[in-house]
């Protein structure tokens, strides 16, 4: 069609229940097999576009028939609802979850803890000190950047937890990552959310982001004071949520990643502190 007639289709109310296809297409799809109409009806009670023959006096006259547009729009409505629901769902799952029994209550490896990091509140807080701590030698102890990890491994199923964090001059990182994350040295495999597999929540200089092996994305976080963390290993989903102070939740960022390693909870703290995991 060319533009002049195809403007005419688009502008004009008369023309607008008028169906376009591109010129490249089979147009004999779009028409009636039996009557050689277009078809321009959508018949609700067999789910199936018909031609204007069809709806009046052919196989399905008498059935509930509307507009192609109308069903367009009822589909579009139903979509979204469904996903509204769904949503939904997740969310009533997850305020479930935060209950003792549904909730985890992750505690933190004394063995991987960083020199100047401190556990309490029987390994679920950590806190950042300024004095090295005398620790004991471990392989499994990050000997450079401020980090500890959890101290069990999640392999499969759903696990959900919650790390409250704070808005101020410090720097925090609220993830998960495998076992075979470096502990010795600057170098990127060492660092959560640099290394390939870890993904966390990362707080510096007053900005929230989501970061996966150095790719930063944005998250919008206004008044974040609790970070729920819903790991789907089977499914390979990781979301992070904020907690208001009255329960509810919104999605803060997920990940979708095809899980092969056992996962473990993962904190990086520097010049303040993470608590009641």
């Amino acid at each position: 069609m060319c533009p002049e007639h195809l403007r005419a289709h688009l502008e004009k109310p008369v023309f607008q229940n008028h169906p376009l296809v591109n010129a490249v297409e089979d147009v004999s799809l779009w028409r009636c097999q039996e009557h050689q109409e277009m078809n321009r009806i959508y018949c609700r009670s067999c789910a199936v576009c018909v031609c204007t023959v069809c709806s009046l006096v052919g196989s399905h006259k008498g059935h509930e028939c509307i507009s192609i547009r109308k069903a367009e729009q009822e589909l579009r409505l139903d979509t979204l609802q469904g996903a509204l629901i769904s949503s939904q769902s997740i969310v009533n799952t997850l305020q479930g979850m935060t209950s003792a029994e549904g909730a985890s209550h992750p505690t933190l490896d004394p063995d991987t803890v960083h020199p100047k990091l401190l556990l309490s509140d029987e390994n679920r807080t950590v806190q950042y000190s300024e004095t090295q701590q005398d620790y004991p030698e471990q392989e499994s102890r990050f000997n450079i950047f401020p980090q500890v990890l959890g101290s069990r491994a999640i392999d499969g199923g759903r696990c959900y937890w919650e790390v409250e964090v704070p808005l101020d001059e410090g720097r925090w990182k609220v993830g998960v990552c495998d076992g075979q994350i470096g502990r010795k040295g600057q170098k990127d495999i060492c660092r959560i959310g640099f290394y390939p597999n870890s993904w966390c929540i990362i707080y510096e200089k007053g900005k929230v982001e989501a970061l996966h092996d150095k790719v930063a994305s944005p998250v919008c976080s206004a008044e974040l004071w609790k970070i729920g963390v819903l790991l789907n290993f089977s499914e390979g989903r990781l979301s992070f949520y904020s907690v208001a102070r009255e329960g509810s939740l919104s999605l803060l960022y997920s990940f979708e990643h095809t899980f092969t390693e056992p996962l473990y909870p993962a904190l990086a703290v520097s010049k303040t502190q993470l608590s009641k995991m």
